[in-house]
């Protein structure tokens, strides 16, 4: 099998020769030699990358739930176990809810989106350890099924979008974000059968709604962060739950 690396420098090499479909303007051009560098690729034969892994966690408070079983599910040590340990406090009558994202720098960053968008990412992510999906564009319609912040429901796939473009185009959970993209023109994306699709990122619409079909939540190792274990904390019974993010 060949080397993540030198599959990425033949990509990039068949850039320079291999005609490019531009998914907005429906037109198939050669793109100019070494001009591929002002594009990000994404190679869809290549293991996906994270575009959220680290520093992202969802603090939540849990009501109503039986003190008795707090050692038992967290116990809990099947394969989905974080899945596992909040479909057990929802079906022994606990309630979940959002309390504050550990991480200050992320939460401000994403509250330059929206002031809620901590509230809807929240959202989002209990559906994914409920098993509702692990698709972005599937969650998205699940919060706008709810619509737990009463909002208008194109409200929640706007957002969304919004949030999934700045992530593509710089914004990162650990460093504080002054609103600015990368200088990229936008995606190049090999698709798996060897046809490249261009994603110009002034076409807003498009690169939208390529990342909102082609991004989906992951489980990270609870192990490793600590998370989706109940624990108390100043009088309250917390438990925490990572976000990941990651390309189809």
């Amino acid at each position: 099998m060949k080397s993540i690396e030198l599959a990425l420098n033949e990509c990039k090499a068949a850039v320079d020769t291999t005609p490019i479909y531009d998914v907005f303007t429906k037109l198939t051009a050669i793109l100019e030699k070494h001009s591929f560098e002002t594009f990000r690729i994404v190679d869809e034969r290549l293991p996906a990358k994270s575009l959220i892994d680290t520093e992202c966690t969802f603090i939540y408070t849990v009501k109503d739930l039986k003190p008795s079983l707090i050692q038992q599910i967290n116990a809990i040590n099947t394969a989905h176990k974080a899945k596992d340990r909040i479909k057990a406090i929802m079906s022994n009558g606990g309630k979940v809810m959002f309390k504050a994202t550990e991480n200050t720098i992320f939460n401000d960053n994403i509250i330059m989106i929206d002031s809620q968008m901590p509230s809807i990412i929240a959202q989002m992510l209990i559906g994914y350890y409920l098993e509702v999906a692990n698709d972005c564009n599937t969650l998205t319609d699940y919060v706008n099924h709810i619509n737990p912040l009463l909002y208008n429901k194109n409200f929640y796939c706007y957002k969304v979008k919004k949030l999934l473009v700045a992530i593509a185009l710089g914004m990162q959970p650990t460093i504080p974000w002054n609103g600015l993209e990368e200088a990229l023109d936008g995606y190049i994306i090999v698709k798996t059968n060897g046809d490249i699709h261009a994603y110009n990122i002034y076409n807003r619409d498009a690169f939208s709604d390529y990342l909102l079909h082609n991004t989906k939540f992951e489980n990270s190792d609870c192990i490793k962060c600590q998370h989706a274990k109940l624990y108390e904390e100043n009088g309250e019974l917390l438990i925490k739950l990572n976000l990941q993010i990651r390309l189809l």
